[in-house]
């Protein structure tokens, strides 16, 4: 999720909560989002979006 926009990271967790995502990772994903609200979802979804993507460094 690192480097991807805030609202795409935001749509998946809410989709893994929700049950809409019914891939391989969701049996694994359900349990970690099940108690958390959009306001948990927003802030972790912009920090994740503030890292570089795997692959790329930061600039310092």
């Amino acid at each position: 999720m690192a480097g991807r926009s805030p609202s795409y990271a935001v749509r998946q967790l809410h989709d893994f909560k929700s049950g809409a995502r019914a891939g391989s990772g969701s049996e694994l994903m359900k349990p970690v989002v099940e108690k958390m609200t959009l306001e948990d979802m927003v802030p972790l979804a912009a920090y994740a979006a503030s890292l570089p993507p795997d692959g790329v460094s930061a600039s310092k």
